[in-house]
């Protein structure tokens, strides 16, 4: 799959890489497993205009990793070739000997490894950079995927290479212009492909170059299931449970229990906390930790926001675990009978209550990033959902405070079912929504995953209601009819 994307990380690691002719530079960049960050660094070394060495940190024994690094850097430095490296202080004193001499990107992949391979590895080059950074040139770049262990590595006062990078660069998933232009690289232009991609795989790289790798572009969503997380000797089968111990170990069966939950609906501290089986004291720190650090969950307040935050929720904010939490970890004694099409069976009868909620997380992320873009028909200052310990629900408030405009929405599968009990409904949350922020300027919506007729439009439109289908997400021209 071509390259996507990535202009700002490109844009950060070109700007070191200009400074680094003249100074040393040490950066660690973060994404969570499949995100893209070896993808990320590979393109950038492929146009780098200085000297680029690249170690994939195996976990092999010492020798062997030393062996594959000596042969690496004889590329560079072809007498090395007949130098045999028996240490990684050796190591680490031809390669920064070479930093002196020449200004290069130096890159160390998996470089949480070491742990297994070597720790004192840790504080060698922690030796090197303290003794020497100040007469280097280049960019070392250290990548990880288990943000725990990087923060350790990093942020622990008493760890040797505590307070040593110059910089931080985390990658995120793709956004929705991403995802989109991917498809339509495909031949899918569909607005419910959209939906459906984004509502299995988020803007994770990885799993859209598996999918163009085994064929599964533009086929049924269920073969697709199948496909890629179903069957026995599917690639992404046990992808959740190797996200979640990879990230937290020994304490992996913790969070399993607590992302189940999550995903099985229960979205209140208290819910969670009794689903799980974790104290509620223990399970918001645990909540707290998924949710800044690890940013598998996230917290969401009720728009306008409550300065007493008391009534926030917790969402898994990665799709592909959200799916994998709902269907395959709460399914695994079906799975192991493989027992494939029962399971496919139960999705496909649950999809709708699945993809309902998928749609509204569309709808605001797109918000978002129009919001970012200052290409929203008025600066919104609060963008989410609205909720309270009643029955009231709204999917979407878009709230300007200094503008005192609001707009309230409402997404829907379909627009076939819209009706007159919908858009009382929606002025009645509307005028709630009013009360609560007095906004001068009140614009109502529907949302819908599907096309619209024109003339369900213009009946909308004459009771002062605006409707906006997916392909209308991305056309700025119509959007800016949210205020008119």
């Amino acid at each position: 799959m071509k390259f996507y994307n990535r202009i700002k990380e490109l844009a950060y690691l070109d700007k070191i890489q200009s400074k680094a002719a003249q100074a040393a530079y040490f950066t660690i960049l973060l994404g969570r497993r499949q995100v893209g960050k070896t993808a990320l660094i590979r393109h950038y070394l492929n146009s780098a205009d200085i000297p680029a060495l690249y170690f994939f940190v195996s976990k092999k024994n010492s020798s062997a990793l030393l062996e594959e690094f000596a042969e690496i850097l004889s590329v560079q430095l072809p007498l090395l070739k007949q130098t045999r490296l028996e240490s990684f202080d050796a190591f680490f004193s031809v390669l920064f000997d070479f930093l002196q001499q020449t200004p290069a990107i130096v890159v160390f992949d998996e470089f949480q490894n070491f742990q297994q391979v070597d720790p004192a590895v840790f504080s060698i080059l922690q030796k090197f950079w303290d003794t020497r950074k100040d007469n280097l040139k280049g960019h070392l770049i250290i990548i990880d995927s288990i943000i725990l262990l990087m923060r350790k590595i990093f942020e622990d006062e008493k760890e040797p290479l505590f307070n040593r990078p110059t910089g931080k660069l985390r990658i995120e998933a793709f956004d929705l212009e991403t995802i989109r232009l991917i498809l339509e690289d495909h031949q899918l232009a569909p607005p419910t492909a959209l939906l459906n991609y984004y509502a299995l795989f988020g803007g994770i790289p990885r799993y859209y170059f598996l999918l163009e790798r085994a064929g599964l572009f533009g086929r049924e969503l269920d073969e697709i299931i199948r496909g890629l997380i179903l069957e026995p000797n599917a690639l992404l089968r046990e992808e959740g449970r190797q996200l979640v111990i990879e990230a937290f170990g020994k304490e992996s069966a913790v969070y399993f229990s607590i992302l189940a939950a999550i995903a099985g609906g229960n979205t209140q501290l208290s819910q969670i906390a009794s689903q799980s089986g974790v104290a509620v004291t223990s399970a918001s720190k645990y909540l707290d930790e998924l949710a800044s650090v690890y940013q598998i969950i996230e917290r969401r307040d009720p728009v306008p926001a409550n300065s007493a935050r008391k009534n926030g929720r917790y969402y898994l904010s990665d799709n592909f675990l959200a799916f994998w939490f709902r269907y395959v970890y709460r399914n695994l004694s079906t799975l192991e009978i493989a027992n494939t099409s029962y399971l496919s069976q139960i999705i496909q009868k649950d999809l709708a209550n699945y993809l309902g909620p998928m749609f509204e997380r569309l709808v605001q992320q797109r918000f978002v990033e129009l919001n970012r873009k200052n290409q929203l028909p008025f600066p919104a200052t609060q963008i989410g959902s609205y909720w309270d310990r009643g029955q009231t629900q709204i999917d979407l408030v878009a709230w300007s405070e200094h503008e005192r405009q609001c707009l309230v929405g409402e997404c829907k599968l379909s627009s076939k079912r819209l009706d007159n009990n919908d858009c009382n409904l929606l002025r009645q949350r509307g005028a709630l929504v009013r009360q609560k922020t007095h906004c001068e300027n009140l614009h109502l919506g529907f949302f819908t995953a599907d096309e619209a007729s024109e003339d369900l439009r213009g009946q909308l439109k004459e009771q002062g209601i605006q409707l906006f289908t997916l392909p209308d997400l991305f056309d700025t021209e119509k959007l800016a009819g949210l205020t008119k």
